[in-house]
């Protein structure tokens, strides 16, 4: 599941396992979603998808909060005017 290129199948399970899994699976789902959600590295819809999937994990990944706020929250090099809105600033 890791290993799929495919992006949103990966975040979607990442976030399914986070949500749903084991207490084992957490760690794993977590790190790929903070992956995706690095502006530097990832497309910004991407970023959105695994965004929006920690938020919806609340108190869960309280270990993983100073990773978060350490993430990159500068709007990658290209992306539109228009779609920065959506973006974390």
């Amino acid at each position: 599941m890791y290993a799929d290129e495919a992006a949103y199948p990966r975040l979607t399970a990442a976030h399914a396992l986070a949500t749903f899994g084991k207490t084992e699976d957490l760690g794993p789902a977590v790190g790929t979603l903070l992956d995706a959600g690095n502006q530097d590295h990832q497309p910004l819809f991407e970023n959105l998808w695994a965004w929006n999937a920690l938020d919806n994990l609340g108190t869960k990944i309280a270990p993983w909060l100073e990773e978060l706020r350490e993430l990159n929250a500068v709007l990658p090099k290209g992306v539109d005017g228009r779609l920065k809105a959506y973006a974390q600033n």
